[in-house]
């Protein structure tokens, strides 16, 4: 007895009800896949992009920690601002090792056109934020010149220009940065020299301010204490650990995460019901012809092996769509979270993903046609030849 071949054939024998199994099936895989990869990049993006940081603290003023994070995690462009003083203090502490700073300007259209990008003033001579990411080794950026965050870059369409103009004065483009997935990647940095002239001249920015200090600490000191013991000192500033960077905003992100488990816990909870329904009514109306089977020598467990056959191809079919589906969803709506758009999945991790999600839309499928399945199977022939 050929099962596959008439699992195949019945599933063709009602094509409406064939279809909506399917469409259950395939939106169910879809999102599950979708959750599966937010879920997954959530735990990534975050902690991968305050290491590619480099600091052990940041130090903002106080008050501006969550727009900061904004800021170095996703590249909105904000401005805050606290006296430069700090610098020599914080780097006066026993536990600091190397100190560096940064100032945010306000935002100008264009370097050569409408491209819009944060503007960074950095200490090329102190920094260990910004030189670390630069394609080319051994470049070294001087006065008069920028370096792009990659994404400015492509949007520029660097590799055609030499130099760009801002505040009305033209620039040599010393360098590109690799992508960090951070806010660095949608900045422009131009030495602080050069920064503080042109700003102030212009009036956007006061002498002696600075937006955030980045602190590398000495070996075996632990961040999360130095952090503490800088409030403690600094009522002024907001001093957060490595660790801790991107909290409020990982938080966030795991809440619409959590909107997505719920509605793919209801979604299967749909799924489940909908094929025991139609497995149900399947079940029904052929148990004469099941009773002809059993009649002619087919055991039980042909039959309720032909029925989880019959929900298997139409749960394949339907999974292979969803995947389809999920795989949109993923290229699509993660882009429309900055620090998701840039996260990258090994080909594992990603196959793994991707099988696991569509192992589970047929699961769930099969979960529901078995019970009517097994049922029928349990049926004597001659009971079942005088229900039908």
């Amino acid at each position: 007895m050929n099962l596959l071949y008439i699992a195949l054939k019945n599933t063709r024998r009602k094509p409406v009800r064939s279809l909506i199994t399917s469409i259950s099936t395939s939106l169910l895989v879809a999102f599950v896949m979708f959750t599966l990869f937010f879920l997954m990049g959530v735990e990534e993006s975050i902690g991968r992009a305050t290491e590619r940081l480099g600091a052990d603290v940041v130090v903002v003023p106080s008050g501006a920690r969550i727009i900061a994070e904004e800021f170095l995690l996703e590249g909105r462009r904000k401005t805050f601002y606290m006296d430069q003083e700090i610098v020599e203090k914080l780097g006066a502490l026993e536990e600091v090792e190397r100190v560096t700073y940064h100032v945010y300007v306000k935002t100008m259209p264009g370097i050569c056109c409408d491209v819009e990008a944060v503007v960074v003033g950095f200490n090329p001579k102190t920094d260990f934020i910004v030189t670390p990411w630069l394609n080319e080794s051994g470049v070294e950026v001087k006065r008069g010149e920028v370096v792009l965050g990659s994404t400015v870059a492509k949007d520029i369409g660097y590799g055609l220009l030499e130099t760009g103009t801002f505040f009305y004065q033209g620039f040599k483009i010393a360098g590109v940065l690799e992508e960090t997935g951070t806010g660095m990647d949608r900045s422009i940095f131009v030495p602080m020299e050069d920064i503080r002239e042109l700003a102030i001249e212009r009036g956007i920015l006061d002498e002696n301010r600075i937006s955030v200090v980045f602190l590398k600490l000495k070996p075996g000191y632990e961040p999360r204490k130095v952090a503490r013991k800088i409030e403690g000192m600094f009522p002024q500033v907001d001093a957060v650990a490595r660790g801790r960077i991107g909290e409020e905003i990982r938080g966030n992100l795991r809440e619409i995460g959590n909107v997505f488990v719920f509605s793919v816990a209801l979604l299967s909870v749909f799924a489940v019901f909908l094929s025991w329904a139609i497995f149900s009514a399947v079940v029904t109306e052929r148990v004469k012809e099941i009773g002809v089977l059993r009649a002619i020598g087919a055991r039980r467990n042909h039959i309720f092996t032909l029925l989880l056959l019959e929900a298997a191809i139409l749960s394949m079919t339907g999974g292979l769509a969803g995947l389809l589906l999920g795989g949109l969803l993923v290229s699509q709506l993660m882009n429309r979270f900055t620090l998701l758009a840039s996260v990258s999945f090994n080909s594992s991790l990603a196959a793994a993903l991707v099988l696991l999600s569509f192992l589970s839309g047929i699961a769930l499928c099969l979960a529901g046609a078995a019970l009517p399945a097994l049922r029928i199977a349990r049926i004597e022939p001659l009971s079942a030849l005088k229900e039908g």
